[in-house]
């Protein structure tokens, strides 16, 4: 799953796709860790009411608190009030985990 999620997440560089010089290309941390990490918006490995709360601030009052896919909960490439009901039913309900997303690959 690890090397799953490295690859999606790279940087491609020289020809598209794999190669033998470059592999899959430059691995983006960054990149990787908001495909598991998203909605876990504090970052502190839980999702509960604090990522709640700054799900509604974002959504609901001014301020940008946090890098955007860090909201798409639901990995549908938006945060909205879906990904606000899908959190709240993960952490309150035993609703489904919020799914690894593989759709923010590196610039």
């Amino acid at each position: 799953m690890v090397r799953l999620i490295l690859r999606a997440t790279a940087k491609d560089l020289g020809s598209s796709g794999w190669d033998q010089y470059t592999g899959a290309g430059r691995i983006s941390s960054f990149y990787a860790l908001l495909a598991v990490m998203h909605g876990d918006i504090n970052n502190d490995t839980f999702y509960d009411a604090v990522d709640i709360n700054l799900l509604i601030q974002q959504l609901f009052f001014t301020g940008h608190y946090f890098h955007d896919s860090l909201g798409d909960v639901n990995c549908d490439g938006t945060y909205d009030s879906t990904d606000l009901d899908y959190l709240i039913a993960y952490t309150f309900n035993n609703g489904p985990e919020p799914p690894i997303c593989l759709k923010y690959p590196a610039p």
